[in-house]
């Protein structure tokens, strides 16, 4: 009785040991699942945050990118339109004042469109144009061409003018040259629209012609300084300038 009681004691406790070693060993196991656990919840939250701050980071600097390159865009876009607009408005200009050379738009009427829509070009152009009235066509020129005054002669010059005319001697071998006079060469210069010409012509007049044509070259000194005006207007849009 005693045997069998010892060895149900026996059996009890080997059977209490093993219990208790099987729970030590779950309790182990389960402990490290959890830190397992732990961890990975800690690293997944961790790169989550990370990815979120990339992101933001991402989002905002792209933003950032957008607004510069809208902004350039933008800025691009104004200066392609002020541009074209200085370009339409210089052209505007040229046209204008070539229709004052051939005389078709008043000069007054040009001025007041400069007074109007003002530009970079506006203030100079009226400036140099303050002190012209009138801008003559070459055909009004040729027409207000003043003929050369007759100078009255005296008795004897008219006398020795017609000796002359009754004795003529010709030299054999030459042939006779008619050359023509300061005021046939300024009709013929300003009919084949050479101002410079007619300027140098002038100066080579006598003092009487000088102020007989003093009217009449003032017009053409208008003239010259509005062809002036339009050729640099002209270079000007050529060469891409803007004032």
């Amino acid at each position: 009785m005693m045997k069998n009681k010892n060895t149900f004691k026996n059996f009890f406790w080997q059977r209490f040991s093993q219990t208790l070693k099987s729970s030590k060993r779950t309790l182990i196991y389960f402990l490290l699942f959890i830190l397992f656990f732990l961890s990975i919840v800690v690293l997944w939250k961790k790169y989550s945050k990370n990815e979120t701050l990339t992101f933001e980071k991402i989002k905002v600097e792209a933003s950032k990118a957008t607004a510069t390159a809208t902004e350039g865009g933008k800025k691009t876009i104004e200066v392609i339109q002020k541009d074209t607009q200085k370009s339409s408005q210089q052209l505007i200009t040229i046209q204008l004042l070539e229709g004052v050379l051939e005389g078709w738009i008043p000069l007054s009427t040009f001025k007041t469109y400069l007074q109007k829509h003002s530009d970079e070009e506006s203030p100079n152009l009226l400036l140099e144009l303050s002190t012209i009235s009138n801008c003559p066509t070459y055909a009004e020129l040729q027409s207000s061409l003043p003929s050369v005054p007759v100078k009255s002669r005296s008795l004897w010059e008219r006398l020795k003018s017609r000796l002359k005319s009754l004795i003529h001697v010709k030299k054999i071998g030459t042939k006779k040259t008619t050359e023509k006079s300061s005021s046939q060469k300024i009709e013929k210069a300003i009919y084949e629209k050479n101002i410079s010409e007619v300027l140098n012509l002038f100066e080579t007049l006598p003092a009487d012609e000088k102020e007989h044509f003093s009217s009449w070259m003032k017009k053409v000194q208008e003239r010259l300084k509005v062809e002036i005006l339009y050729k640099n207007l002209l270079v000007k849009l050529a060469q891409g300038q803007n004032g």
